[in-house]
């Protein structure tokens, strides 16, 4: 028993000596975590911040309730930042951007440190409202250009959201079925730089099902325009080819686009129409100098060796003929899928690719 209790003791007498120990031994310091030094915000083309402001308020239309957290986004020629030792009075290589601020809960904003001009515009949107910019009046009367003045404090730039109008439908592929992956945008007439231009207003990806939902519209007249995707960026062996867009209600030409009107009811539902893929153009090709001619360089001999050898061989482009075929199925049942595209492919399938392909099976 004792002999039990000694081999018992020693182990337990060794390990609370050596707890001990360690507790008299000091901690290392816990390493300081430095913080990131502060980088001013100060303009890099001015040594002076400038002082000038605008203030407004988002509401309703047209109960007048104000609206918190809508983004206001104020846009100017005269907001950039140019890059370290620019040249004084250059402004074509530096980086335009917006200034944006959030309504409070009475709708307010204010915008601040803003230099002087002539071209600043206001916009506002809000989940659930149209998108409107100070001055505008839908679908007509464009935005309004504001000019501010050194240190002026600008106020009253105020701009009221009317509920928005949705409008929806199913994109159709040529077989007639269900187009998914398929870029489809509203677009309206503008006025933009005393021009009137069309705008895409609201934009949408239709999903398995073809369908799309166009939201934030205000009342006016608009026309459904689309895209299929595996065509935007596509080509041949000689280069970029320009695949047109269709329009509702399933034509290539605009002139014959539908224009559908927005404003009666909050949702309107857009007759189902077909995608056609139109025969592509090649668009021009920018004119550039001819390279130099290339004059053949005899190749050097050792002296006393005999003659010159025959000029270096010119290397001479050939176009290229390989090919690449392939085909189609499902990985489930072995079926051929048809109206593929190798660009996007059916959406269900998630194949992906680059170069745009017509496959039939």
């Amino acid at each position: 028993m004792r002999s039990f209790l000694r081999r018992v003791a020693v182990p337990l007498w060794v390990a609370a000596l050596g707890v001990a120990l360690l507790a008299q031994t000091p901690k290392p310091p816990s390493p300081q975590i430095q913080p990131l030094p502060q980088t001013p915000l100060v303009a890099r083309t001015n040594t002076v911040l400038p002082t000038a402001s605008l203030s407004g308020r988002v509401t309703t239309a047209p109960s007048g309730r104000p609206l918190a957290r809508a983004r206001v986004v104020l846009t100017s020629d005269e907001i950039f930042e140019c890059p370290p030792n620019n040249p004084e009075g250059r402004t074509d290589n530096c980086q335009r951007y917006n200034r944006v601020e959030i309504t409070d809960t009475d709708g307010r904003y204010t915008i601040t440190k803003l230099p002087k001009g002539k071209t600043f515009t206001v916009s506002v949107s809000k989940t659930g409202y149209a998108t409107r910019a100070f001055g505008e009046v839908p679908p007509s009367t464009p935005a309004t250009l504001i000019e501010l003045k050194d240190e002026e404090q600008r106020t009253g730039v105020d701009v009221a959201l009317a509920a928005q109008h949705v409008l929806t439908g199913i994109l159709l592929d040529e077989d007639n079925t269900p187009l998914g992956g398929a870029l489809v945008e509203a677009i309206a007439s503008a006025d933009l730089d005393g021009q009137r231009d069309l705008i895409a207003v609201s934009q949408s990806v239709t999903d398995e099902r073809g369908r799309y939902r166009l939201f934030g519209l205000a009342p006016g007249e608009y026309v459904i325009r689309t895209t299929d995707p595996a065509f935007i960026h596509a080509g041949d062996e000689v280069g970029m080819l320009t695949y047109g867009t269709t329009f509702a209600p399933g034509t290539t030409a605009p002139r014959d686009s539908v224009r559908i009107t927005v404003g009666t009811e909050p949702s309107q539902e857009v007759p189902t129409f077909a995608l056609h893929i139109a025969p592509p153009i090649r668009p021009p090709v920018r004119a550039v100098a001819p390279p130099a001619p290339i004059v053949p360089t005899p190749v050097p001999t050792p002296a006393g060796k005999g003659k010159p050898g025959p000029p270096a061989a010119v290397p001479v482009m050939v176009p290229p003929t390989a090919s690449l075929s392939g085909r189609l199925t499902s990985i489930v049942d072995g079926r051929p899928i048809s109206r593929a595209r190798r660009g996007n492919c059916r959406r269900d399938h998630g194949m992906s690719g680059h170069r745009a392909g017509r496959p039939d099976g």
